[in-house]
């Protein structure tokens, strides 16, 4: 048996200083080293002073794991939130009442952890409405919205018509395609559609990252967001203005 012999000021320090040097081996869980995060308030800064790495697995998902709402890492803990889906709601960093919505449609969705993880980051840049309207102390947090759901549906709704006309180009640009196609009467440009296939492939290939940042192109998407109405949906605001779109992302492109 290993005899460690800790320097530490107080007995709770030196549990404190034992239970970091478990994490740093990845000898405890993910939930363990969060419970020890979130009660003493460390963050990666902290971690680096007591020589503990934080590229290590079990690190990283209990630093994603702290920034849960209280409601949500008990769901975790207990296994009604799946542990990686988990991690990634709390990698948003976002408030309480987005972390909550993030949730309920991960649950009600079966997303993957990869799911999760592309949603925390349409978070970040979620817009929280505080309720303004009379209201018992204490209950706004419980009737906050945000419009993290329409966010969700544009940008799906974005991304599907870029590859609809990858697709449709796709077909174009091919000789065989080309030929069939001039034969029904239609007049084809085989080379003007590879072209204009390669600038949809970028436009398609930079959206995802580019509308992630702050910037023309995330406000472009959160105003068109915010039109989305049973009666229009996202496909047809997409459509309505796609011209846009495709113009606010080449100007990032450059």
């Amino acid at each position: 048996m290993a005899v460690r012999f800790l320097s530490a000021a107080t007995a709770v320090e030196a549990r404190t200083i034992g239970a970091l040097q478990n994490i740093a081996e990845e000898r405890g869980t993910a939930i363990d080293a969060a419970k020890l995060f979130r009660d003493t308030a460390m963050g990666p800064e902290e971690l680096a002073a007591y020589g503990v790495p934080r590229d290590g697995r079990t690190t990283r998902t209990a630093l994603e794991l702290a920034h849960l709402p209280p409601d949500l890492f008990e769901a975790a803990a207990i296994g009604r939130l799946p542990l990686e889906v988990a991690a990634a709601i709390g990698s948003s960093r976002a408030p309480d009442t987005i972390q909550r919505q993030l949730a309920q449609l991960a649950l009600r969705n079966d997303w993957t952890a990869a799911k999760a993880r592309e949603a925390a980051e349409i978070a970040r840049l979620a817009y929280l409405r505080p309720f303004t309207q009379n209201c018992l102390p204490g209950c706004e947090d419980l009737l906050e919205s945000s419009d993290l759901e329409p966010l969700l549906e544009i940008r799906a709704a974005i991304r599907a018509r870029l590859r609809s006309e990858i697709r449709d180009l796709s077909a174009a640009a091919l000789p065989k395609r080309a030929s069939v196609l001039a034969a029904a009467g239609n007049v084809i440009d085989a080379e003007g559609s590879r072209q204009a296939r390669a600038k949809v492939q970028t436009s398609a290939a930079y959206f995802g990252e580019l509308v992630n940042h702050p910037g023309p192109l995330a406000d472009l998407v959160g105003l068109l967001a915010g039109e989305i109405t049973t009666k229009r949906p996202a496909s047809v605001i997409v459509s309505e203005n796609l011209g846009l779109l495709r113009e606010s992302i080449a100007a990032l492109i450059g």
